[in-house]
């Protein structure tokens, strides 16, 4: 299972009659682009799949839903289409919350509604290097650099509690500070149950500059 961040994906070879799961590289796609999607459609259902989950990053940040909406109507098979709400990791941990409901046999409409869930209970927190850069709006940032990691370590474990998490770490050209935190993270959280650790795709970069560390924080979705 991969993270989203360098296309559309399927979420593993579906088995016949299941549920596959689409997501994008949380990239605005324009409309007619969409294509993409619709390919992606048609390959889960030359792959068996009986239905598609189409998770996407949040329609108020760009047109991704809408595209995905467009090629929807033109899929061999049913396609469901979820925002869910949010950017980069925490984009990443709905996809993968998507994916283990579909492979637990849920159908794709009790699927959607699972993912939709767990995406309004991730919390995402932004630490940016460069002070001019644009960050999308609804999330928390921390701007000082040598503030960044602890501020982003302390929003995160306020955020989790102690509820069992996993913990998704996202950055801009800075790997050796993501490593970093993510490590820290780990020491600071007692319940963290995984760890992800990704770079960002260009689109985010575009928004945020190089430098950017981002958490997202999510409820376990079980298993190891």
């Amino acid at each position: 299972m991969a993270v989203p961040g360098g296309g559309e994906f399927l979420a593993g070879q579906p088995a016949t009659g299941s549920v596959a799961v689409v997501t994008d590289s949380t990239a605005s796609l324009p409309a007619a682009e969409a294509n993409r999607f619709a390919a992606a459609y048609r390959a889960a259902a030359d792959a068996g799949a009986g239905a598609v989950l189409s998770v996407h990053l949040s329609r108020q940040l760009s047109g991704t839903v809408s595209s995905a909406e467009l090629a929807a109507a033109t899929s061999p098979i049913p396609v469901r289409v979820v925002d869910a709400q949010t950017i980069g990791m925490g984009l990443g941990l709905a996809v993968l919350a998507a994916a283990a409901a579909a492979g637990a046999g849920q159908g794709a409409d009790a699927a959607a509604a699972t993912t939709m869930l767990y995406a309004e209970q991730i919390g995402s927190f932004f630490a940016l290097d460069a002070s001019d850069a644009l960050l999308a709006s609804g999330r928390k940032a921390v701007r000082a650099r040598a503030a960044a990691a602890a501020g982003l370590v302390g929003l995160a474990s306020d955020f989790a509690g102690s509820q069992p998490v996993d913990i998704g770490v996202r950055h801009t050209a800075a790997a050796d500070r993501a490593a970093d935190l993510a490590d820290r993270l780990a020491a600071a959280i007692p319940q963290v149950r995984r760890v992800y650790l990704a770079e960002a795709g260009l689109a985010i970069r575009a928004h945020t500059g190089p430098g950017m560390l981002g958490v997202a924080v999510a409820p376990h979705t079980g298993g190891r």
